[in-house]
């Protein structure tokens, strides 16, 4: 699962560090421990598998004396020396309960076995174990560890002397779990014994081993050959895995069969030997487990000291941009997130200060406008009145002159295509030719035949062909409505007057300028239209929409040309104005 937020990587970062870096410890240290034990118990097993040789050969010199006396006795001797079978086999079985000896045998100068207790063998056979009899004759005396069908026997062979020898007494005691367990109070280690078989698992004849572990020693013993057991000086401790525990482990050779050799193992369980570093690794693991709990509470409050600051400066940012000043960012601390935060309250002022300048400036501007429009009106109704008396001077007739509205100028001058110099029509004529006019658009707007279409857009001359229509059929000798012929951006010249633009959108939108004397004046009453206003300028923007809006027109601004095709292609605009520069 991908983490996102940043609380959660802080803390999953620190966690992981720590957990990398206290397992890692742990892990190391618990090896050491586990080395430098192994070592110190295989040091052992090297002076516990000495220490067991040591006690081998000190029981066979034990053995030898017992012997030595049994083969000197004087009843024994006679004994042997009667050659009578019964008395030799009584003789025998005294002997041998009176040295705790599982086994004595007697056999002649020939190697032929002549009396035995218990089952070790038939008188008249051949003595079981001729190489301890080579070796006595060699030597002496022999001793060595042997396998009967009772078991495990450590066999003693000596003469008899009478004072020449006349026979061989063997005199043998049993390996079985007792002795194991005495060389396991003198050397420390799990001693076992064990005799080969042919095809078939070793037979555990003695051992200190828990019955649950035998089984598995045999299995682990099973491919041992003869090759495979070293010699006592040379051998190399190896681990045996026996159910869970693991051991390590020394084969001591310490006799053979035809089926192989006779062998201890000498063995100390790592369990033991990692018992006393049981309360420090207690100790190591619960400084990781505490270091890991603690390592979460600290991300846990590092993230927090990050992430509540972040999310307080994200709340103040979001409010700003709704446009509200008020929040401040109140952070105590001094470090990186704090000089941020005292950043933002900077920007936040700044800011606030920049639009309140804004405002201002904007309301300054509007009474500005306001002003200027209620002296536009004040003296547009002065200029009315005065238009209305100048048109009833008594002495006008039909020769007069054509009054400066009704030419093609705005202010008196004539424009091409207007009516010859000299020609002169009464001012109720230009009244009539206006209305004349108005009263033909407004028929063929409702008949259909013609669309509205604004007076200007951009500067261009539309409804061209509708003005050179109203031209021919006016009346001769009249000249034309200047607004009219002409389109509106040709009186919106810079630098614009408000007379004229009132004049200019009267006569665009068909309001009555002066014309007729009515009890209400042009600058009095509303110009119910819709406009255009093509404008980049955010000054200008303001000013004309102020001015426009107090004349009770219908205002829409577009700043691009593209803006301007779009809006005129959604809405019907009576006028189209747009600021020229004269040439």
């Amino acid at each position: 699962m991908r983490i996102r937020t940043l609380r959660s990587r802080i803390i999953a970062f620190l966690v992981a560090l720590l957990l990398v870096v206290q397992g890692g410890g742990f892990v190391l240290i618990d090896a050491a421990i586990n080395a430098n034990a192994r070592m110190k118990t295989r040091s052992e097993l090297a002076t516990g598998t000495r220490v067991f040789e040591r006690l081998l050969q000190q029981s066979q010199q034990h053995l030898a004396d017992t012997v030595a006396v049994l083969s000197v006795d004087f009843g024994f001797r006679k004994a042997v020396a009667s050659n009578d079978r019964p008395t030799i086999a009584s003789a025998l079985s005294n002997h041998g309960h009176r040295v705790n000896a599982s086994v004595v045998m007697l056999a002649g100068l020939d190697g032929m076995l002549v009396a035995a207790t218990g089952r070790s063998g038939a008188p008249g056979t051949p003595f079981p174990f001729a190489e301890l009899l080579r070796t006595a004759e060699a030597s002496g005396q022999a001793s060595a560890i042997v396998a009967l069908d009772t078991g495990l026997v450590q066999m003693l062979v000596v003469p008899v002397l009478a004072p020449d020898p006349i026979a061989w007494v063997a005199v043998g005691f049993t390996i079985d779990d007792k002795v194991a367990r005495d060389l396991k109070s003198l050397t420390s280690l799990e001693v076992s014994f064990l005799i080969p078989r042919a095809a078939a698992q070793p037979d555990l004849v003695a051992t200190t081993l828990p019955p649950e572990l035998r089984e598995p020693l045999r299995a682990e013993l099973a491919s041992v050959s003869a090759s495979a057991v070293p010699d006592v000086r040379t051998a190399v401790p190896h681990t045996a895995v026996l159910g869970a525990e693991e051991f390590e482990t020394v084969l001591v050779p310490i006799g053979s069969t035809p089926q192989g050799p006779i062998f201890a193992t000498l063995q100390r369980s790592m369990h033991e030997a990692l018992a006393p570093f049981e309360p420090l690794r207690r100790t190591l693991l619960t400084l990781v487990l505490a270091g890991v709990l603690a390592s979460i509470a600290g991300s846990v409050l590092i993230a927090r000291g990050i992430t509540r600051p972040l999310s307080a400066l994200a709340q103040v940012a979001r409010s700003i941009a709704r446009g509200d000043y008020t929040q401040w960012v109140s952070i105590r601390q001094s470090d990186e997130i704090g000089v941020l935060g005292q950043a933002l309250n900077h920007m936040r002022t700044a800011i606030a200060s920049r639009d309140s300048e804004l405002k201002q400036h904007r309301e300054d501007r509007g009474g500005q406008v306001a002003t200027r429009i209620d002296r536009l009106r004040s003296r547009g109704t002065r200029r009315g009145h005065g238009r209305v008396a100048r048109s009833r001077r008594p002495g006008q007739g039909a020769g007069a002159r054509v009054p400066s509205r009704c030419r093609g100028s705005a202010h008196g001058r004539r424009r091409p295509g207007s009516a010859a110099p000299g020609v002169d029509e009464p001012d109720g004529q230009c009244h009539q030719v206006h209305r004349t006019r108005r009263s033909r658009a407004a028929a063929r707007s409702r008949a259909g035949s013609a669309r509205a279409q604004p007076a200007a857009l951009l500067g261009a001359r539309f409804g061209h062909r509708h003005r050179a229509a109203s031209a021919a059929t006016a009346v001769p000798g009249i000249q034309p409505g200047r607004w009219i012929q002409h389109p509106v951006a040709a009186c919106l010249g810079k630098p614009l007057r408000r007379a004229a633009l009132f004049e200019c959108l009267a006569g665009a939108t068909g309001a009555e300028t002066g014309i007729e004397p009515a009890p209400e004046t042009a600058a009095e009453s509303p110009l119910a239209g819709r406009v255009l206003l093509v404008e980049d300028n955010l000054v200008n923007q303001e000013i004309a929409l102020a001015m426009l809006r107090a004349l009770g027109c219908e205002v829409d601004i577009a700043d691009t040309g593209r803006a301007v095709l779009l809006a005129v292609e959604d809405k019907v605009y009576d006028a189209v104005l747009k600021s020229t520069t004269p040439s």
